[in-house]
């Protein structure tokens, strides 16, 4: 193995994602692709729709996951599945900092 066989991101030298939230891209393949979010108290997303299946991870925090008519209570060390086409949202829900990974199947 050698150094060409592995990529490290750190967050803070990660490319930012040109959204008004913090948002960094950590990984990206033509495959996969991995977002690090970070939602503060009070802020969310604008509801949207993506055309690949997602894989969401909270790394802490709470948070509402609006998908379709349906709001979902998420609370950190949980992991949903969302299929494509599926219109969705996040929103901090909590007093803290609400963190997630944002995986991506880009196939």
């Amino acid at each position: 193995m050698s150094d060409k066989d592995i990529i490290i991101t750190t967050f803070n030298n990660a490319p930012k994602i040109p959204i008004d939230l913090d948002a960094r891209k950590m990984f990206s393949s033509p495959h996969l692709e991995v977002i690090q979010l970070m939602l503060h108290p009070g802020e969310g997303m604008a509801p949207h729709v993506q055309p690949m299946d997602a894989v969401f991870f909270i790394l802490s925090g709470s948070g509402i996951l609006e998908l379709e008519n349906r709001n979902i209570e998420c609370t950190g060390k949980s992991c949903i599945f969302v299929k494509a086409g599926l219109q969705r949202a996040w929103k901090n829900s909590g007093c803290g900092d609400f963190c997630l990974l944002v995986i991506k199947d880009m196939r």
